[in-house]
């Protein structure tokens, strides 16, 4: 069914994340984890963190664009347990 507008990697991917939607019950069951978690649990690789709230690289582009061009996934997150009150 997919196969025809997704490539392998694509089809790959969304199957891996139906077979852990269904461990888990629902999509609702999967919240929480971290971004890091998720994909090395999805690709089997390793991950590189970096914590802008702290001491961010100098070389930080350099860093990024380097693993652009390696074909790396990346991401980001927020921390969700901070609060902001609207006035």
């Amino acid at each position: 069914m997919l196969e025809g507008c997704l490539g392998p990697l694509e089809v790959s991917i969304v199957r891996s994340l139906c077979a852990v939607v269904r461990l888990c019950g629902s999509y609702e069951s999967l919240k929480g984890g971290s971004t890091t978690e998720a994909m090395e649990d999805f690709t089997g690789g390793v991950t590189e963190l970096f914590d802008l709230k702290e001491k961010v690289p100098a070389n930080l582009f350099q860093i990024m664009l380097k693993a652009h061009t390696r074909n790396s996934m990346m991401g980001c997150s927020i921390d969700v347990s901070m609060t902001v009150t609207y006035r």
